[in-house]
């Protein structure tokens, strides 16, 4: 008599459903992000090269992300066609995207914290600190996962049941909400305070700030949920991969965030006012590249300060490093 089928076999909606479900939509996330990469370079094409590199590198492991995980379902659901026991075993491209999803939560996580320290003019130490800290942990938690799964094997049974398994998920993940919460709360507190105590405490600017204000709360809200939900559904919901459903769409939100923040510079500068894509306040060009003066001539506010730190800080706060 043959044995019984596990009973995470008896329902695949519990386990390949959810798998393809989440592909699905992660791949309409990853259809926005191409939408944003192309108006980020096209609209952008003054930004530093090394932000231009930073936005590469986070758009190409996002499309690694989309090949290794199609592959890994075409291993499933086409190689493994008829072997029903094909179902419990993780196919080796998997393991790699889960490391590449670790990987671009990292960067997006150490580049937020850059940020903060960088439009906090320098006083808030800790925070950034704090959020590369945590975001470390969680990606060596991540990685250590991947690594065990080459190590004992690609049985998902053995992987979910895990002690080991468990632990890592519950450190990464748990570790990586908490630097996503310490990077919006840093993050509008710094803006905050360029809204309350900045050089420029106008109607424009402080519209700007509000603004971003706005959108550091909602993408740290969304990256938050998508975490927890990430947390809770692996360890506490025994023989159900719904976990996947949030795994696969976690790095494109992170991706999706940051061209998102970097992309609203121009909505904003267009927005405050003049109704062109760049607005002068007092001579200063806001979010954009230096004007050009005329040899021998200075701007206003060269005139005034001697300088343009001024338009240094307003760039600062709209995300241009």
């Amino acid at each position: 008599m043959a044995p019984p089928l596990p009973s995470k076999l008896l329902n695949l909606g519990t386990t390949i459903g959810y798998e393809f479900v989440g592909y699905g939509l992660s791949m309409i996330i990853y259809g926005i992000s191409v939408l944003q990469v192309y108006f980020y370079y096209m609209t952008y094409p003054d930004d530093r090269r090394l932000l231009k590199t930073y936005v590469a590198t986070l758009f190409a492991l996002d499309t690694a992300c989309v090949v290794l995980v199609t592959h890994a379902l075409y291993v499933t659901l086409i190689d493994n066609w008829g072997n029903v026991l094909g179902l419990l075993t993780f196919p080796v491209t998997f393991m790699v995207e889960y490391m590449v999803t670790c990987a671009i939560t990292f960067l997006v996580q150490c580049w937020f914290a850059q940020r903060v320290y960088i439009i906090s003019n320098g006083s808030y130490r800790a925070p950034p600190l704090l959020i590369v800290a945590f975001a470390l942990v969680a990606l060596a938690a991540g990685f250590a996962i991947s690594i065990r799964i080459f190590i004992v094997g690609p049985m998902e049974m053995a992987i979910e049941d895990s002690l080991f398994t468990r632990i890592n998920v519950f450190i990464g993940q748990s570790c990586a909400t908490i630097s996503d919460i310490i990077i919006t709360v840093s993050l509008s507190a710094a803006l905050y305070f360029n809204r309350e105590q900045g050089p420029f405490r106008n109607k424009s600017t402080t519209a700007i700030i509000n603004t971003l204000v706005i959108y550091a709360i909602n993408r740290g809200a969304l990256t938050i949920v998508i975490q927890v939900l990430h947390l809770v559904t692996f360890t506490a919901i025994a023989n159900n991969a719904n976990w996947m459903l949030w795994h696969l769409m976690l790095g494109k939100v992170y991706v999706n965030s940051t061209l998102a923040m970097l992309n609203a510079r121009r909505y904003l500068t267009s927005h405050t006012g003049s109704g062109n894509a760049t607005v002068e306040l007092s001579g200063i060009h806001f979010g954009t590249a230096p004007s050009a003066t005329m040899p021998g001539h200075q701007s206003t506010a060269e005139r005034d300060t001697g300088h343009n730190d001024s338009e240094t800080h307003l760039k600062t706060i709209t995300f241009v490093p």
